[in-house]
């Protein structure tokens, strides 16, 4: 269909002239005298997107109520055309009042009072820094159209001087609004100066924009509420190239960012098009039901969580975020990035620490450390290989990547009692005491009244604390002992994930056992491996393929309880006695009932 700007008259204005001094003062009021217009605005199908408020669900275009244009007559007055009918569909009328005899005319959508045009050489107007977020389609006012015509009976095409960029996002928060900044100097608002040659046409119209900034928002008000379908959100862009890609914030009510991501591709904007984007999962809160010192990862993909230490609401705010190692759980090491994407690396904002999972099965730490480097808390991404089973108790220990008899896949990692970081354990069951490789190096030390706190082993996650009889005799690591940095109520340092703690005692008491291969089966189907423990005089593995430990959160005086299997008797003990020093496996048991 032909884009057409036709002028109908309405009323004409007349004057009688019987003398030559009323003819001069005839003809100077026709030069003022006005005549009311209507002007019928359609769409040419070859402008996809035509630039309009409303766009149907096959991507026609439809104007709206309440539209307005600006109309410039020769002399430059802007004049105001609103619609009068035809909104909701593809062809409007609008009506304004225009001087007569004074084409050609040059129009441009939206109006707007500030709107001029200097000396016929190009038109000024603004484009807004905020554009409306609108279900569907683009905001009022977002993307501005130009046409021109020569006379009142001449056909005028309305062209677009923008494209639209298509975001689409998925999840399960609701989106308030979303900031897009082009790197480089692209503008993608402000001053608008368009170079007016008398064509027709806007393919090769010059569009120079000044006095704005490379960054806009688009206002989503209220919220818009994500799901498994991707979301699209349309941004008004001027027509060109961003050679050096953009940045892309998201944010949830409260200005709180839900993802920040960076595209550094060439992209093209094109008139009358629509650029999409490739749907992008927004990073999922793992913290949303409890905050926890260990968060579970199923896919690759972006993920969150709230940067705060355990599950209390001490907010920690790093300088930087760093993996600190990732492993594979075999006694090779995998390459950085294995589990946890190097690009992006993690980072925090708003209260969160955000990364991006590579989906490869294994185990990592995520720390936040202050500005001179120092640790102030961490965190292990577990990433099995299978979903962990989520009953009264894990179906695997804490770390271990799946729940298969006679393989070390079933192993987990091992911990000090009261500590919420974890330290290598047992990778294979042919050589005893072959401990899991990572990609970084942990580190196994005599505790001493300097290390033996909290606080020490909180900043140093990756140095094992070892404790002989002859540095004191309880051989707790912490110096001087402490009997309540894990209990009977999850606790700040409790190493398990949302919604479960390290057991409490008696936990295992009265369950029958099956022995397997490298195991046994307790209860008819919690799966339990043989992978030993580490020496509280040392750090050194021990007995990998001969038994099996499990904390529980019970301590007294001087050590704490656990559960042992001797694999070469085929017997279970559920409650014994070790140094605090040692390092068990932990078999997570749900919080509300352990």
């Amino acid at each position: 269909m032909k884009k057409t700007l036709t002028l109908i008259t309405i009323a004409a204005f007349a004057l009688l002239s019987c003398s030559k001094e009323a003819d001069q003062a005839t003809e100077a009021e026709q030069a003022t005298a006005t005549e009311l217009v209507t002007v019928t605005a359609c769409f040419d199908e070859e402008d996809a997107i035509a630039t309009r408020t409303v766009l149907a669900e096959d991507r026609s275009v439809l104007w709206s109520e309440g539209d307005a244009i600006s109309i410039f007559t020769n002399d430059g007055e802007n004049v105001r055309f609103d619609i009068t009918s035809g909104a909701g569909t593809s062809k409007a009328s609008f009506t304004g009042e225009l001087k007569k005899d004074s084409a050609p005319f040059y129009a441009i959508y939206p109006y707007a009072e500030d709107i001029s045009i200097s000396e016929g050489s190009a038109i000024q107007f603004a484009m807004p820094q905020v554009q409306t977020y609108v279900p569907g389609s683009f905001g009022n006012g977002a993307a501005p159209m130009y046409a021109v015509f020569l006379t009142l009976e001449s056909e005028a095409s309305f062209r677009n001087l923008c494209g639209v960029l298509d975001l689409q996002f998925t999840g399960v928060d609701s989106v308030t609004s979303i900031k897009v900044t082009a790197k480089g100097e692209s503008l993608l608002w402000g001053n608008c100066s368009l170079a007016l040659d008398g064509n027709q046409g806007t393919d090769n119209q010059t569009l120079n924009i000044s006095g704005g900034s490379s960054s806009l928002t688009l206002d989503c008000g209220a919220g818009v509420q994500l799901s498994s379908e991707p979301a699209h959100f349309h941004i008004a862009l001027p027509a060109g190239s961003l050679p050096a890609g953009m940045t892309v914030e998201v944010y949830a009510a409260g200005n709180i960012t839900l993802a920040s991501f960076t595209t550094d591709n060439d992209i093209i904007i094109t008139r009358s098009g629509i650029t999409h984007m490739k749907p992008r999962a927004i990073a999922p809160d793992l913290s949303s039901v409890e905050s926890a010192n260990c968060y579970i990862v199923n896919a690759a993909g972006d993920y969150r969580f709230k940067a705060v230490k355990g599950n209390s609401q001490d907010a920690v705010v790093p300088a930087s975020v760093e993996v600190l190692w990732e492993s594979v759980n075999t006694k090779t090491a995998p390459d950085a990035g294995t589990i946890i994407c190097a690009d992006p690396s993690p980072y925090y904002k708003d209260g969160y620490i955000f990364f991006t999972a590579a989906g490869e099965k294994g185990n990592a730490l995520i720390a936040a450390k202050d500005g001179e480097g120092n640790v102030l808390w961490s965190w292990h991404i577990w990433a099995p290989a299978t979903v962990p089973q989520l009953g009264d108790m894990m179906d695997r220990d804490l770390g271990a990547l799946a729940v298969t008899e006679g393989s070390t896949d079933s192993n987990g990692w091992l911990y000090q009692w009261g500590r919420k970081d974890p330290f290598p354990g047992n990778a294979e069951y042919s050589t005893a005491n072959k401990e899991m490789a990572s990609t970084g190096i942990f580190t196994y030390e005599s505790t001493s009244a300097e290390k033996g706190t909290m606080e020490y082993a909180t900043a140093h996650p990756m140095e094992y604390l070892y404790c002989a009889t002859s540095v004191q005799s309880n051989q707790d690591w912490v110096y001087g002992g402490n009997k309540t940095n894990w209990g009977a109520a999850k606790t700040v340092n409790d190493p398990c994930p949302p919604g479960y703690k390290v057991p409490a005692n008696g936990i295992w008491a009265g369950l029958e056992i099956e022995p397997g291969t490298w195991g046994f089966k307790l209860d008819g189907k919690y799966w339990y491996s043989v992978s030993g423990y580490r020496w509280s005089s040392n750090g050194t593995l021990h007995s990998t393929n001969a038994m099996g430990y499990w904390w529980n959160s019970t301590a007294g005086t001087n050590q704490a309880n656990y559960a042992l299997f001797d694999y070469t008797k085929g017997t279970f003990t559920p409650a014994k006695t070790i140094a605090r020093s040692a390092g068990l496996a932990v078999r997570c048991g749900k919080a509300d009932i352990n």
